[in-house]
């Protein structure tokens, strides 16, 4: 690809990031939704962190999917190419995690109660899409699943990719825990990391 559809591609989640995750984390919440929310001051300026390390999530992920992906997060425009570096590797839907972050942080900021179950429900329309529209949609696309486990939203389970096939004694007491059943009776399609 040249480096000129590269632009192109960031042009074009520019795009899709001020009218989709710019209303979704920013007008609706700050705007609309919690008109309960007042001011920053004192104690709740923390919400900044979670809130500028979930815009630094978005962007990353975004800039993946239109430098590596060659797409945009924008379901018409998804990245043709399958993006496994970064975040990808790591979290299955990173860039839902960065916007519930900035949601998150813009509760804790204005100290609203409207904002955070305004974020909760946005998380529960997030699971709904992953579970309703994109697996399905993934599988019918990818075909028969190979062995790759899809972890949702779980974040710090590095390389249990990596580990399906190894000797179950070799599985750490996290995954025992959380994955009773074995890791490979877990979810699973191609791609999706």
């Amino acid at each position: 690809m040249s480096r000129a559809a590269q632009i192109f591609a960031l042009v074009r989640t520019a795009v899709f990031t001020v009218i989709v995750p710019g209303v979704v984390a920013g007008y609706l919440p700050l705007r609309v939704i919690g008109r309960d929310g007042a001011s920053p001051q004192g104690w709740s300026y923390i919400g900044v962190v979670p809130a500028t390390i979930g815009l630094l999530i978005y962007a990353w992920t975004a800039f993946d999917f239109a430098w590596v992906g060659r797409g945009t997060p924008a379901p018409i425009d998804p990245p043709r190419r399958l993006v496994v570096r970064g975040l990808y590797r790591y979290v299955r839907n990173p860039m839902y995690v960065g916007v519930l972050l900035v949601i998150v942080g813009e509760a804790v900021m204005r100290r609203s109660w409207q904002t955070a179950e305004y974020a909760l429900a946005v998380a529960v329309m997030f699971g709904a899409l992953v579970i309703l529209l994109e697996e399905p949609l993934l599988r019918s696309q990818l075909g028969p699943p190979i062995r790759t486990t899809v972890l949702r939203f779980l974040v710090g389970c590095r390389g249990v990719r990596h580990r399906l096939n190894e000797d179950p004694s070799q599985i750490s007491l996290y995954e025992r825990i959380f994955f009773p059943r074995g890791l490979a009776s877990m979810t699973s399609v191609r791609a999706i990391t």
